[in-house]
Order: structure tokens, then C-alpha cells, then sequence
């Protein structure tokens, strides 16, 4: 895989990421967030990124974890409600 096309599927997935920022409380807690964004997340650990491109793996890293952290709003909010 180019690293081109390394950078689309993190960018694809923090883009994803970002659009749900645009949903108000409400429609937030009535997605399917994990099922919107597992599959990214999934296709964003999968790559494998050669060495020399520290850059791109500290987006990746920093994609997953930040991923992460709108399924875990998400699920508290599913909690609190």
C-alpha cells in the first residue's frame, strides 16, 4: 500500500470521527456510533506503515486513540440517559 493511500484511510477516519462533532446531544446518543466507527478503527490498525514515516504513524496512533474516545462519550452518554 502507498503511503497515499495509508493517509486516505486515517484521514477517512478521523474524517468520519469529526462529522459526528456536527450532531446535536440528542441525535449523538441515537446513532449507532461504535457501528459507525469500529470498521474505521479496524482499517486503521491494520496498516502497516513503514519505519521511516513517523509522522503518519503518530496519526495513526493518535486516530485510533481519539476514535476511541467518541465511543466511549458515546457510551456514557448511553448510560446517562
Amino acid at each position: 500500500m502507498k503511503i497515499s493511500e495509508i493517509r486516505k484511510v486515517i484521514d477517512s477516519c478521523n474524517w468520519i470521527r469529526n462529522d459526528l462533532s456536527s450532531a446535536t446531544s440528542e441525535e449523538f446518543r441515537k446513532m449507532d456510533v461504535p457501528a459507525r466507527l469500529n470498521k474505521h478503527i479496524e482499517a486503521v490498525r491494520a496498516l502497516v506503515i513503514p519505519a521511516r514515516f513517523v509522522r503518519d504513524i503518530e496519526m495513526q496512533q493518535l486516530a485510533i486513540e481519539y476514535t476511541l474516545k467518541v465511543i466511549a462519550r458515546w457510551e456514557s452518554k448511553q448510560i446517562g440517559s
